[in-house]
């Protein structure tokens, strides 16, 4: 399936995702503060290969309320650590790519 997209249009439909999918698994309504990385990934499936583009934005809970946090099934845990933390461990499978954001964030 091949889809267009007009000017813009590439902008608004992961900001719109961003929103909706911070809502649904964080159930936190969120404030985008900056994009800080998009890159693409090949994954190769039975039929073939295809592209995903992966978005990483910089975001804050609306009014900094944190209150309703409540993460739904389709994850296991979450954890606030500090950019030593990324190192640990328990945390290899986050892509080195973020935790080159994420160090790059905490050390401003």
């Amino acid at each position: 399936m091949e889809r267009t997209f007009r000017k813009g249009e590439i902008r608004r439909v992961p900001i719109q995702a961003l929103h909706r999918e911070a809502l649904e698994e964080t159930n936190l309504e969120i404030e985008l503060l900056k994009e800080l990385d998009v890159r693409a990934i090949q994954s190769v499936i039975r039929d073939g290969e295809f592209y995903r583009l992966m978005f990483t934005y910089l975001v804050r809970p609306r009014n900094d309320d944190v209150t309703p946090l409540c993460i739904n099934e389709e994850h296991s845990a979450f954890a606030w650590v500090t950019a030593e933390e990324l190192d640990d461990e328990k945390y290899q499978s986050i892509h080195d790519n973020l935790k080159a954001i994420l160090k790059n964030l905490f050390s401003k």
